[in-house]
């Protein structure tokens, strides 16, 4: 089975109404704007060509680790946010800025992405994300019923989205969201049993994944 069926079949089989669900099922809506894949060991991106005429995204270009659906959805949130907010994937809006024109290469791919995204920016939505990083991070680190390389490869995502809060906010929690999911958490609790911290660690970051999909869905 390949990434995107597995993909596919992780957003069937989510439960229904659960966030999970309506991640993955936005994600996946956006599949046929994804016109070229390619595997790469680490790390990932997605790049997008616009309509050099109209600036309007015509189509992406995603770059992922193959097996790893938390690094799939990771670059997919990357679509999901340029086409909620037309921000050169700045995961926030920022109505009051001025970026510069963007500038467009034969292909029509954007050359001035950077100093776009640094326009876009605003410390008011910087310190939201950060601030929201910084509690689930607090909450992975008492999250004792998770492996010792779990934790470390969430709190290495968090880490790396407080390192660029304006791009990597969105794209970090979801992806922690789906290795949860697939590591088997939230886990069961018999009656009468204390909740794991794990499970509240995936109740936060359900939220907070939540909140950035509406947000999405608001524009």
């Amino acid at each position: 089975m390949s990434d995107i069926q597995r993909l596919r079949r992780m957003a069937q089989v989510a439960r229904p109404n659960s966030t999970l669900r309506l991640v993955l099922s936005e994600v996946v809506a956006l599949l046929p704007k994804v016109t070229s894949w390619q595997i790469v060991p680490t790390s990932g991106s997605a790049v997008c060509r616009y309509d050099r005429a109209t600036g309007r995204p015509v189509s992406y270009e995603v770059r992922y680790q193959q097996g790893d659906i938390g690094n799939l959805v990771h670059e997919l949130i990357h679509v999901a946010v340029n086409e909620a907010y037309g921000n050169d994937f700045v995961n926030y809006p920022n109505r009051l800025a001025q970026p510069p024109p963007r500038t467009y290469d034969a292909a029509g791919h954007c050359t001035n992405e950077f100093q776009r995204q640094t326009a876009l920016m605003s410390q008011a939505g910087n310190g939201a994300v950060a601030s929201s990083l910084a509690t689930l991070t607090a909450w992975v680190h008492a999250a004792r019923e998770l492996s010792d390389v779990q934790r470390s490869a969430i709190a290495a995502k968090f880490n790396y989205g407080q390192q660029w809060p304006m791009k990597e906010y969105d794209t970090v929690i979801t992806q922690a969201l789906v290795w949860l999911h697939e590591w088997g958490f939230p886990a069961t609790v018999p009656p009468g049993r204390p909740k794991p911290v794990v499970n509240a660690l995936y109740e936060e970051l359900d939220k907070a994944v939540f909140a950035a999909h509406r947000a999405r869905l608001r524009g």
